[in-house]
């Protein structure tokens, strides 16, 4: 019996083969380098501190609020106080230190509320990478409630004869010229 001779196969289709797999090959590893960026790109939050909730290393910053109780206010006024101090609150960075002191007018020192650190309201956070809702049920919870509560206790008033920030010499009174 005579043999037919093997067929040789055609060039094209081995090397549109290899041609494929090294297209999957530089795919694969585009893919896994552009993972690897992301991964080393994403900024970390920093460790807290459990108790003050501010970072291992220190605050990034400190905002000091003293409140002066040597004087009642009137109503309008202490919601007017109120919403200024709220919106410091709600304003500080994440990872600054809100420190909340109120004058002790017999002793005349001033005595801490309220002293912790923003941890972060969730804004900003990815929903890969993080959980923005537990991160802002967390906020409300840590800082702004406690912080809150501070300063409505810190408006009520001591009723002192002077008050130790304005406690300054009388000054007299300029006399005007008419020309």
């Amino acid at each position: 019996m005579a043999q037919r001779p093997a067929r040789l196969r055609s060039r094209s289709r081995s090397s549109g083969a290899a041609l494929a797999g090294v297209a999957l090959i530089c795919l694969a590893i585009a893919g896994l380098s552009s993972l690897a960026f992301f991964y080393f790109s994403v900024p970390r939050s920093p460790k807290l501190d459990p108790v003050s909730l501010c970072p291992v290393s220190g605050p990034e910053g400190i905002t000091v609020v003293l409140v002066d109780t040597s004087d009642d206010l009137p109503e309008i006024a202490q919601r007017q106080v109120l919403g200024i101090l709220d919106d410091q609150i709600t304003g500080l960075p994440a990872y600054y230190r809100l420190d909340i002191r109120v004058l002790d007018v017999a002793g005349g020192r001033s005595r801490s509320l309220f002293s912790k650190c923003n941890p972060g309201d969730g804004e900003g956070l990815s929903d890969w990478t993080s959980n923005p809702r537990l991160a802002r049920l967390r906020w409300i919870e840590s800082f702004k409630a406690p912080a809150t509560e501070a300063v409505k206790h810190s408006v009520t008033a001591a009723q002192a004869a002077t008050s130790p920030i304005m406690n300054f010499p009388a000054t007299r009174r300029s006399r005007s010229r008419r020309i």
